[in-house]
């Protein structure tokens, strides 16, 4: 299925029966990707005296509690609720689903032992109208989707890094990494 997309004064088709699932999946257990100390995700099959969640153990169906941080087991989507003192939902302040979206693939620069995501590494991106982008960091190996990130100090995005992307219009930032800042910044949280 082709779907047509108009947005801007310009056209887009996408292969809808062929889409690219770039997210990082929520997997439980020590295989899943863990950041910031949090335990494995947990799934577990509802029990109680009258009902069995699991067909594997003799249930009629497979319904089972699930125990995740979304900041620390895959992708998430961040808004101003993650810093606030007030209580903010990302329902609250995304008001649009559905972007124009740039995919970049970037190795981040090595500066005094750290990996980071410098407007060098982003000032050569066309982003031709594009309101998201999504940086995925190289190499781009398959421990990525196992990863855990705590006390690793994981590739981050420098100052002025951030600040292209804000002056570039961009309302929606998507990366493969914990978090746009340095692991262990003092409280900082600069970017």
């Amino acid at each position: 299925m082709i779907g047509t997309f108009c947005h801007r004064g310009k056209t887009f088709k996408a292969n809808l029966s062929r889409p690219l699932d770039i997210s990082v999946p929520i997997r439980a257990g020590e295989k899943g990707v863990q950041a910031w100390y949090v335990p494995p995700v947990k799934m577990e099959p509802v029990r109680t005296e009258h009902f069995l969640g699991s067909v594997a153990e003799g249930g009629d169906v497979n319904f089972r509690n699930v125990s995740f941080n979304p900041h620390g087991h895959g992708t998430h989507t961040e808004c101003v609720g993650h810093i606030a003192q007030e209580v903010h939902s990302i329902n609250q302040v995304l008001r649009s689903f559905f972007s124009h979206a740039y995919v970049h693939s970037l190795t981040p620069e090595k500066i005094d032992g750290d990996r980071v995501i410098t407007l060098n590494t982003l000032k050569k991106i066309d982003l031709d109208g594009a309101e998201s982008l999504c940086l995925r960091t190289l190499p781009n190996a398959p421990e990525k989707l196992s990863m855990d990130y705590s006390d690793t100090n994981p590739a981050y995005m420098s100052l002025d890094a951030m600040q292209w992307v804000i002056d570039n219009g961009i309302k929606h930032l998507l990366l493969d990494v914990p978090s746009v800042d340095r692991e262990k910044d003092g409280g900082e949280l600069a970017a």
